[in-house]
């Protein structure tokens, strides 16, 4: 059996799922389509929230004792704290030198320009939640019903993000 593809998400992807839509069952669906990788920094900012010890049955650790972003903290970050993003760019720069296929997810506007400033060869495999939602659909990990009630609570949720790219998402996935 081929190796599913990794997936290593920011600590947003995760607070989507689990506060703003209780979307657990989602979340489930996901992992058993790929390897859901949650690195160190992630899981810790994780720990406290609901679901959290269910979520943790479903991914895979990244492996490592140490979060990566607070290791390099000083050559990248200069005064701002590591964040769970700092350490998915880290850790899927890593996995790109290794030659190991994944997807990376981040939402916040700021780390994805560190990405792409830093590690321009981590782009093509960059997205977002509602990205991810979408090529989710595409291959058939959420059902049109399922991704149009994600895409629908993403929209009446917390989470920030453009509601005409949502409303465009969404006329993907229905077809429109």
């Amino acid at each position: 059996m081929a190796s599913k593809r990794a997936t290593v998400a920011d600590t947003s992807f995760y607070i989507f799922f689990l506060d703003d839509i209780d979307g657990l069952g989602y979340l489930a669906a996901i992992a058993r389509s790929c390897k859901l990788v949650v690195t160190t920094l992630v899981m810790k900012e994780l720990s406290r929230k609901r679901g959290a010890e269910r979520l943790r049955k479903m991914v895979v650790p990244a492996g490592l004792d140490y979060d990566m972003a607070r290791a390099l903290h000083p050559a990248f970050y200069g005064g701002r704290p590591a964040r769970g993003e700092h350490d998915v760019v880290m850790h899927c720069h890593m996995m790109h030198k290794d030659g190991i296929p994944f997807t990376m997810i981040i939402d916040d506007a700021p780390a994805r320009r560190f990405a792409v400033r830093n590690f321009a060869h981590l782009e093509r495999f960059m997205t977002g939640t509602l990205g991810f939602v979408a090529e989710c659909h595409r291959n058939g990990t959420l059902k049109r019903g399922d991704a149009e009630r994600v895409l629908e609570a993403m929209k009446a949720s917390r989470f920030r993000v453009p509601d005409d790219l949502v409303d465009k998402a969404l006329r993907e996935v229905r077809g429109a």
